[in-house]
């Protein structure tokens, strides 16, 4: 047992967007590294977020890439904790979407 308290433990843990159609902004309550969610609900059409500090201020994710993107735009694959995210829902009715977030927990000593 107390092997077992010195190991670190995994929370899983789940957002809920719901996506109205068209533009919509939303905020990330946890950190999100993986946008596979996203791309397979087959109602986003793109994601941006906005960051002054980064050279190229404005990114975007494509869940299916078929725009060109200019140089002068980058891109994003994650959504960290706090991050608001400007999502564009091209179907003409709601959409929800659930991420599976993970949390490393380590016991206090």
């Amino acid at each position: 047992k107390a092997l077992s308290a010195l190991l670190p433990l995994s929370l899983v843990c789940a957002q809920t967007f719901v996506i109205k159609p068209g533009w919509n902004l939303v905020g990330a309550a946890q950190d999100i590294q993986n946008l596979g969610a996203f791309d397979k609900a087959g109602c986003i059409e793109a994601m941006w977020k906005y960051d002054p500090s980064l050279p190229k201020q404005w990114s975007v994710h494509l869940p299916n890439p078929h725009f060109f993107i200019p140089q002068t735009i980058g891109t994003f694959n994650a959504i960290q904790e706090g991050e608001g995210v400007w999502i564009y829902n091209k179907l003409s009715q709601q959409c929800i979407i659930k991420t599976n977030t993970s949390q490393k927990l380590t016991p206090d000593l």
